[in-house]
């Protein structure tokens, strides 16, 4: 039998516990785009204004009236390893120095006005793997009520929410940084942090990982009467980086995600200080 001297032991409790090592997701644009009814130029227009409809305004359109949706690819880092969780993700959109609106202030339908986001979902004949951006709009368009497609899902029932503003459970919510309203002199960035200790988040970027890809709803709860405002936020698409008139220090929507090894629990017997 050998003992492990007790000097030994202390070493080992006290030894200084090493950084774990993080591996970051190499996420690419794909496309960006303004989804909205009168949208006659997908996927080049350079901003997309969000926001929603009152109830008696929406009859024959979707609650969520102008929405933007992006689509990233993922390529996982060639020495990321098999086990991994998900430790950190962040949507970074940027809106222009023009904006002027409240967040936190009510609609006058007692909604709260913010940010979310939301992950889509496709039906036929559009699907991820061939989503281009610039693909014919499908969902109420003042003709009637009709599905969109893509469409966004809620977090707790994983039910559209494309008329749903009141119950619905967003998967972040936007953080605006640096940001005054009506006093700002450049782009500001919004960022979406998700909280990774869900486990349907955590699920929802795994499988995007699998996939290879991974698409996004932002939406905004503020009713408004014009479209054309300051008094709603305007995500700035890819296209809009060079335009001066927006700022100069915007950028293209981004995601990012980072990663981290996932411990195997040892068996017994490497605990057994005897043998």
């Amino acid at each position: 039998m050998r003992i492990i001297p007790l000097s030994t032991l202390i070493l080992i409790a006290f030894a200084p516990s090493t950084v774990a090592q993080t591996w970051n997701v190499e996420a690419t644009l794909l496309s960006d785009r303004w989804q909205y009814p009168f949208n006659f130029t997908p996927g080049s227009r350079q901003s997309g204004p969000l926001f929603i409809l009152n109830a008696t305004d929406a009859e024959n359109f979707n609650r969520r009236d102008g929405l933007a949706i992006v689509e990233w690819e993922l390529e996982l880092p060639p020495d990321a390893p098999a086990d991994y969780e998900i430790t950190e993700a962040t949507l970074t959109f940027w809106d222009r120095r023009q904006a002027q609106y409240m967040i936190g202030t009510f609609t006058d339908e007692g909604i709260e006005q913010r940010l979310e986001v939301f992950p889509a979902r496709f039906s036929h004949p559009y699907s991820e793997e061939t989503w281009e951006g610039t693909e014919p709009y499908v969902g109420s368009d003042g003709t009637g009520p009709n599905p969109r497609n893509p469409y966004p899902i809620d977090l707790v029932t994983s039910a559209s929410v494309e008329n749903n503003v009141e119950t619905s459970t967003p998967w972040a919510i936007g953080e605006p940084e640096g940001y005054t309203p009506g006093a700002m002199t450049d782009a500001f960035p919004i960022h979406f942090r998700f909280d990774m200790t869900n486990p349907t988040i955590q699920q929802e970027f795994r499988l995007d990982l699998q996939s290879g890809l991974s698409t996004w709803f932002v939406s905004a709860t503020f009713s408004i009467d014009v479209i054309d405002t300051a008094e709603i936020p305007q995500i700035l698409f890819a296209e809009a980086v060079s335009n001066t008139g927006f700022g100069t220090s915007q950028q293209p929507p981004s995601l990012e995600l980072t990663l981290s090894q996932v411990d195997v629990p040892l068996s017994n017997e490497h605990w057994d200080l005897y043998e």
